[in-house]
């Protein structure tokens, strides 16, 4: 998106979801355990390299897309049922 970034935060409360493998991923589809989810969009008020790198030093995570895209496709075939 031009302009601005997308920002997604999750609070599993199950400490053994781990959304970085495949497993927590099965365990979030099948199970659902309590989620909150958190979404933002951000403009750029700065550089997008400038704004990017705060986010980093700040503690954010910055993906390649792929974890935000399969994230936002459990959410949406969750809500869906």
């Amino acid at each position: 998106l031009p302009g601005k970034m997308v920002m997604m935060g999750l609070k599993i409360e199950d400490d053994s979801v781990d959304l970085r493998t495949p497993e927590g991923f099965k365990k979030v589809k099948s199970e659902a355990p309590s989620t909150s989810v958190y979404t933002a969009e951000k403009v750029y008020h700065k550089k997008r390299e400038e704004e990017i790198f705060e986010l980093i030093q700040s503690g954010s995570v910055i993906s390649d897309g792929k974890l935000f895209k399969s994230i936002a496709l459990i959410l949406a075939e969750n809500k869906n049922e």
